[in-house]
């Protein structure tokens, strides 16, 4: 990736029509099931979209990332201005494998801790070679000290917009029908 002048990085969440994407937001009661991370690469000349999807971690360019999916919010991130936080992100987790048990433990603990109320913690194992698309989020802005109190193999989507819709990041919502469960925060 090469960045010239102030890097242009934004988190973005999405839905589908697909079955999968359909699971995911009943499971976590959701409108948004996916979350991405979306830059401009000067080398390439191209808008890239960066997620975890079930064969890995992989670029793809925006338009034809825009084809299968429905953008429903997106914000600015501008606490890595220079692009060398997605820099050192991209070289460490291209082409790393989807994280299948995390993605299980979201929606398990979604319904655990509706249940208990968080009475105790539940901890899946680590799998730092292996990643979620909302892992690949918090991971990402981890490195810049942000949304500390998220673990990455349990955030949800819906979390990690809960987050940066309530002041965690500046953006703007692309879906005038979204609707977010009301924060008891």
């Amino acid at each position: 990736m090469s960045v010239q002048g102030p890097a242009l990085v934004r988190i973005g969440f999405s839905t589908t029509t697909k079955w999968m994407s359909a699971v995911i937001r009943w499971i976590t009661r959701s409108p948004v099931s996916h979350a991405w991370i979306c830059f401009e690469d000067q080398t390439l000349g191209l808008s890239l979209v960066m997620q975890a999807e079930a064969w890995g971690v992989e670029l793809r360019p925006r338009r034809r990332w825009d084809k299968e999916n429905k953008a429903l919010a997106i914000f600015s991130v501008k606490h890595d201005p220079d692009g060398e936080v997605l820099r050192q992100l991209v070289s460490e987790t291209l082409g790393a494998k989807y994280d299948w048990s995390a993605a299980g433990m979201v929606g398990v603990l979604g319904w655990v801790r509706r249940w208990v109320r968080a009475r105790f913690p539940l901890r899946p194992s680590r799998s730092p070679g292996r990643l979620m698309c909302a892992e690949l989020v918090t991971r990402y802005l981890h490195k810049m000290d942000l949304a500390k109190h998220l673990d990455e193999e349990t955030t949800s989507p819906l979390e990690l917009l809960m987050w940066a819709a309530n002041g965690g990041l500046h953006g703007k919502w692309r879906s005038p029908d979204l609707r977010l469960p009301s924060c008891t925060k």
